[in-house]
């Protein structure tokens, strides 16, 4: 019916001409399920976006349902003449081909279909009895057609799945593969039931006559014996001997199989073993900190405050307790020490051992946009930004937007600008609408996040794209690290700069930051308040990990070190980037806490 509309109605639309072709495309080619096309619900819902269908993973689906279709058939039903399968089942056939140049000679010549059609095509058949000769040959020249690689090909392009896990099965065959091991037919013993003799075919004729007795119908397959009996049956041997099975060997083989997967079990359980624990220690150190910050904040807003606060500072001027040992008491501190802040004769900053030992509980560092700090937040940063929440990352943020671009320093001149983190979170907000609007030109965005940009325009005088070519912004990934993201307006590209690259996999990065690359082009547009950014182009930013960047094993330190990321490559490209060393993140943590201290509290004397 879709075919008969495309072919002779002249009052459809142009977009609606493209989505019932692209509908019988998929559902009349790739996944066909029946002989009388069918259109499943879920594909006319999907097709209303355009854009998602065509970025559906079609060729994944039609070989996963060619291949659940093949495994459910029985084998007397695989061996009759013909056989329906469900999806793509042509796409098989074409790798054999390419893959045994011989199978060309099993190509029989096109005969003319019997439909009623108009156009039909030519069927190509394929000779069975010839691919069963050639199966049982050893003189047979297989060409692998998989070119080996890593989950990038030879352009650049992904070829990892998002889902994507490793088998411990396909590791044990890649790794024969490379030592370059000889595979034998006796070493695959599949595609056949138990009490089947190895070397004799099962007749292509499947029986179908009629039951006699009430004896239950079941799966059943033909003996050699039997294909005599019924009119015009035809026994299929191949032709070779009886091919004799090396149990030893094969037993040999499984036992290094279990071996090798239970090392490999074994390795990546006690990986996730150790990351979860970690995970852990770091979410009960989060939640008890917030807690004992809690009750200090409580007990500061009550009436005892003023007295506890100098019974505290007369406790910790004392060399002693009273009643106790100075022992005692330094050991107590060492502790607390510990816990709360790093130690202060630790610091090579003599302005910073000033914050550490002149603690101010109750005093409070505001940096505007609702962003307020306590000292002890400055204390900690040279152990740790959170990732649980934005505030001290966009405190930092802010610290960098006033010293690098608008209080006019060295390099206040550069062609960039900096985003809180909070940019790209109000983004995600909006992408669940975003992917339903048909028409993406048309999505009006928040006021909010339209703000953002707007304010920045009117404190820098600068515009996007026109006056900014770089923009950088801190992103969290699953409140337990952080990355530094750089937008290159000119080439429209998106890159993350990622501390814990050995973290996650480069698909599942992709897949996390991808809203950002569709939305982006589309925001800059909405936004616009110059020609080149209404001119901006739509396509989607291309994607990249930079993993030559500082690589830390603590994620408590990724906040830091994005931080710097940002600093560097809006002061001195990937060069200063990736200059960066394990040894400067103490150094410049230090230096910025003081300078956050000091843009609020004013400067601190030497």
């Amino acid at each position: 019916m879709l075919l008969s509309m495309l072919k002779r109605s002249k009052n459809l639309g142009s977009e609606i001409r493209v989505k019932y072709a692209c509908l019988l495309l998929v559902d009349g080619m790739l996944c066909r399920r029946s002989s009388p096309m069918k259109i499943p619900r879920e594909h006319v819902e999907m097709i209303r976006d355009l854009q998602y269908f065509l970025s559906y993973p079609w060729c994944r689906f039609a070989f996963d349902m060619t291949m659940q279709c093949i495994k459910t058939r029985q084998i007397n039903q695989l061996a009759q003449p013909t056989v329906a399968i469900q999806g793509f089942i042509h796409a098989l056939q074409l790798v054999v081909i390419e893959a045994v140049p011989d199978a060309v000679s099993a190509v029989g010549d096109g005969s003319d279909i019997e439909s009623g059609e108009e156009d039909s095509g030519a069927v190509v058949g394929l000779k069975l009895d010839r691919f069963w000769e050639l199966d049982v040959d050893d003189s047979v020249a297989v060409t692998s057609i998989i070119e080996a690689g890593g989950e990038e090909g030879d352009d650049g392009n992904d070829l990892s799945w998002v889902d994507e896990v490793d088998d411990p099965v396909v590791e044990y065959m890649l790794k024969h593969i490379g030592e370059g091991f000889t595979f034998k037919r006796e070493h695959f013993r599949g595609g056949q039931w138990r009490g089947v003799a190895t070397a004799s075919h099962v007749s292509r004729s499947a029986h179908t006559g009629k039951r006699k007795g009430k004896a239950p119908a079941g799966p059943s397959v033909s003996s050699p014996s039997d294909c005599g009996r019924g009119k015009k049956a035809r026994k299929q041997v191949p032709t070779g001997s009886h091919v004799s099975l090396d149990y030893g060997k094969i037993a040999e083989m499984v036992a290094d199989q279990i071996k090798e997967a239970l090392a490999v079990a074994g390795g990546s359980f006690r990986s996730s073993l150790q990351t979860d624990l970690k995970e852990m220690e770091d979410r009960v150190l989060a939640r008890l900190s917030s807690d004992v910050r809690k009750k200090v904040d409580d007990h500061m807003k009550s009436k005892y405050a003023d007295v506890t606060i100098g019974g505290v500072l007369r406790d910790l001027s004392d060399t002693g307790v009273p009643g106790g040992d100075a022992t005692a008491s330094d050991a107590a501190s060492e502790d607390i020490d510990d816990v709360v802040v790093p130690p202060g004769d630790l610091s090579s900053n003599a302005k910073f051992k000033h914050i550490v030992d002149n603690p101010a509980p109750t005093m409070t560092l505001d940096f505007g946009a609702g962003l307020a700090l306590k000292d002890s937040d400055l204390i900690n940063l040279p152990q740790l930004i959170p990732a649980d929440t934005s505030t001290v990352m966009d405190s930092c943020v802010m610290l960098l937007r006033e010293t690098m671009f608008t209080l006019g320093g060295v390099d206040s001149d550069m062609r960039a600008d900096v985003m809180p983190s909070v940019f790209p979170s109000l983004l995600a907000k909006h992408h669940a609408r975003f992917k339903k609007t048909s028409k993406k030109e048309s999505f009006e965005f928040d006021a909010d996040i339209m703000d953002h940009i707007r304010n920045r325009t009117e404190a820098t005088g600068k515009e996007w794209v026109k006056h900014v070519d770089f923009i950088y912004f801190p992103f969290n990934l699953d409140k337990n690290r952080w990355v530094a993201v750089l937008v290159d307006l000119p080439s429209s590209s998106l890159v993350v700069f990622d501390p814990n690259a050995s973290a996650v996999r480069r698909s599942r990065l992709k897949a996390e930051v991808d809203f950002l690359c569709v939305m982006l082009p589309f925001f800059i547009r909405k936004a616009a308040s110059c020609d080149e950014m209404a001119s901006f182009p739509l396509t989607p930013l291309t994607f990249s990990r930079d993993v030559e960047v500082l690589q830390v094993p603590d994620r408590r330190q990724s906040g830091i070190v994005s931080v710097m990321v940002i600093e560097a490559h809006a002061s001195g490209g990937l060069p200063k980037v990736h200059a960066i060393t394990e040894d400067m993140i103490r150094e410049r943590a230090e230096k910025l806490a003081v300078e956050m201290y000091e843009l609020c509290c004013g400067d601190i004397e030497d």
